[in-house]
């Protein structure tokens, strides 16, 4: 980068801030701006856009993009998003923040710069209309880039977007999603009301099935149902999908995971279909790891849709049997829907109103990061229950034995989104066995966990380690 263009990006970052720190006077003065701008509009019908874009589309840009950095994405929808543009976020999040948010709030894939969500939840909250930032927002228009929105507010067209007045337009769905039918063992056995034990199955790099089966099955073997991981860390595996699809012909019934950051709606919308069709009921819908550092750094990350729209538009799928265009299919797919959680790492304020817009875009079942701080978990359980919102979705809480302290002290500082306090550390340091001392961390933790109401289980993270995942299911006495 230049030094013009590294002393341009300051300034916006700076300008961005200040707007994002004061975004009621922001919204002050755009609620005064809007009228204007309608007012405008019957002299807008006589002038041809050939005349009107050349004036205002480039003020808007000047404008927007000195005091927000805008985008100009056409689909604008600051007044919703606290005074902060969503097309900042590095995975173009329309529904953040993600579950990689780093400790003191930073980005996970530019750990230097503030997350654009988090900031986006601060500044909602000095905002007379703040509570915008609780609704659901649908992917980007790509048809819309480089629209003046300016000029569409002045030509009342926002009909192909929702606008930056999402009041009115936007989506909402009854606030149950737990169901009496169960399109899943695993739906079923939650719906029923037992403690319920999954587990994480990252695949062997081998196209052998009998041994990525046989590899599956010793967890299977613990567990109600193994997620697949879907290229996770950003690295390259063997699809969740055709792994999916290999357990479920065996009898067994896997969760598939999709992640939106390698691949656009077009592609998911297909994948998921044919899971469907291959008898795979699971999906738990991820945002996915940033590429940065990754197996293929060089790799383009697409980031079409974030969670929220996905989970949004595999609900449609399901319940009016229609691709996201309105096109027609000839059977609805049956999908048990869930989504991921990061109760110790996020404001449990800013994390409630993630999930719960996740709950309305359609998740059913709700699996978390790692959760080794239990006082992080309780202050942030206390909050979903006081909204209801453990009566709307089945919530397993992430688990997984620390190996080492070491190993610890690398997690948390390696891998965002993971907190793990320092009393733990100190206690894995002092002990014999520090590999038993994380197993018995591990035990004490899903103990405390069975007793709070509403935890409907427990997901046990142990990366190809099945010996230690049945060490403690039959340490915590799970079986």
């Amino acid at each position: 980068m230049s030094a013009a263009n590294l002393s341009k990006a300051v300034g916006n970052s700076s300008l961005r801030a200040w707007s994002n720190r004061h975004a009621r006077l922001m919204e002050i003065m755009y609620s005064a701006f809007v009228p204007v701008l309608v007012a405008l509009r019957p002299l807008a019908r006589f002038i041809p856009s050939k005349i009107l874009k050349p004036v205002i589309k480039p003020a808007e840009k000047l404008i927007k993009g000195t005091m927000f950095d805008c985008h100009m994405c056409g689909n604008c929808i600051l007044s919703s998003t606290g005074m902060s543009c969503p097309m900042n976020c590095p995975k173009n999040l329309r529904n953040g923040p993600c579950g990689g948010v780093r400790e003191g709030g930073y980005c996970e894939v530019t750990p230097s710069m503030p997350c654009v969500w988090v900031k986006a939840w601060e500044g909602a909250q000095q905002m007379r209309h703040g509570d915008r930032i609780t609704l659901l927002q649908p992917p980007l228009d790509q048809s819309l880039s480089g629209r003046s929105s300016w000029i569409a507010v002045m030509q009342a067209d926002h009909s192909t977007g929702r606008g930056e007045d999402t009041s009115k337009t936007t989506l909402t769905r009854s606030k149950v999603q737990k169901s009496d039918r169960s399109f899943s063992p695993l739906q079923a056995k939650l719906n029923a009301g037992e403690f319920t034990i999954t587990s994480e199955f990252n695949p062997p790099d081998t196209p052998d099935a009998d041994h990525i089966r046989s590899e599956a099955e010793q967890l299977l073997k613990l567990c109600s149902s193994v997620n697949i991981t879907d290229g996770a860390g950003a690295n390259t595996h063997i699809s969740s999908t055709s792994v999916a699809a290999l357990l479920s012909q065996a009898g067994h019934d896997p969760v598939m995971q999709v992640s939106c950051r390698d691949r656009n709606r077009i592609a998911i919308q297909a994948d998921v279909l044919g899971a469907s069709a291959l008898g795979i009921k699971n999906i738990l819908c991820l945002t996915g790891d940033g590429i940065k550092s990754q197996d293929k750094t060089q790799a383009k990350p697409v980031f079409d849709l974030d969670c929220t729209s996905l989970l949004e538009m595999l609900t449609h799928m399901r319940e009016q049997g229609e691709f996201l265009s309105g096109r027609k299919l000839d059977k609805k797919p049956e999908f048990f829907l869930g989504a991921t959680s990061n109760p110790c790492a996020i404001d449990p304020h800013i994390e409630v109103g993630r999930i719960e817009k996740k709950i309305r875009a359609g998740a059913q079942f709700i699996q978390t990061q790692y959760c080794f701080d239990m006082d992080a978990f309780k202050d942030f359980f206390t909050r979903f229950q006081d909204q209801g919102l453990h009566e709307q979705c089945h919530y397993l809480v992430g688990v997984g034995p620390l190996s080492t302290a070491r190993a610890a002290e690398w997690m948390r500082h390696n891998i965002a989104g993971i907190k793990i306090p320092d009393e733990v550390i100190t206690r894995l340091k002092s002990a014999k066995d520090e590999a038993q001392e994380g197993i018995d961390i591990c035990v004490e933790l899903i103990q405390q966990l069975r007793e709070i109401k509403g935890v409907a289980g427990v997901h046990i993270m142990a990366l190809q380690q099945p010996e230690k995942v049945k060490r403690i299911i039959e340490q915590a006495k799970l079986n």
